[in-house]
């Protein structure tokens, strides 16, 4: 669990840092967009809610980053719960 983590959070960090030396999202137009929608995948191709959609950094660095933190969570609980019951 601890390096799923590590491993979004240091996904998180890495964007966070294209995002500002890009001078934000240039909707493919800047040097590093297309490396952002990667990292942001695959969140990035759901579609939002207009208000999410208003803040480049909101869509694009932290929700990517919070539904991959939950998400790693998950399977770390579950793997833990199958463990468990296997004895």
């Amino acid at each position: 669990m601890k390096k799923g983590l590590i491993a979004v959070f240091g996904v998180g960090l890495v964007a966070t840092v294209l995002f500002i030396v890009n001078h934000g999202f240039g909707a493919g137009h800047g040097d590093y967009d297309r490396a952002l929608g990667i990292l942001a995948l695959p969140w990035i191709l759901l579609p939002w809610p207009q208000f999410l959609n208003q803040h480049d950094f909101a869509w694009l660095i932290l929700l990517p980053l919070v539904l991959n933190s939950l998400l790693v969570l998950a399977v770390s609980w579950l793997g833990l719960e199958l463990r468990k019951t296997k004895g």
